[in-house]
């Protein structure tokens, strides 16, 4: 399973996953949260997935919700630390063309403030 800290920063907030042994797929606990963060306003959400080396299709149709969700509030989601699979898998689905991808959770957090 996935554990995700979750940093409430500047109106924003970053989910950050520490794989331990799964695909990004178990992460309803943490949609769950995210979608409170959204209702109360957060409407710019990073996921850094620096530790993880796959995402299925659970996980896939958890983030396209996350991005419908903040698209009804206008907002945001972005990726940071995406290692080469998952970014490419991200372009096949199409995912890039509703969220931005930075090289890094520092460079994501100057560029989104």
């Amino acid at each position: 399973y996935y554990i995700c800290e979750i940093i409430n920063f500047n109106k924003k907030i970053i989910m950050d996953f520490k794989k331990t042994n799964a695909p990004l797929s178990t992460i309803t606990y943490d949609r769950n949260t995210a979608k409170e963060h959204i209702s109360n306003g957060i409407n710019k959400v990073l996921i850094n997935l620096e530790r993880s080396n796959i995402v299925n299709s659970i996980g896939a149709s958890i983030l396209i919700e996350l991005i419908e969700e903040l698209q009804e509030s206008n907002g945001s989601l972005s990726f940071c630390s995406l290692v080469p699979i998952i970014e490419k898998t991200f372009k096949i689905m199409g995912l890039t063309k509703y969220c931005k991808s930075y090289p890094s959770q520092a460079i994501a957090i100057k560029e989104m403030s």
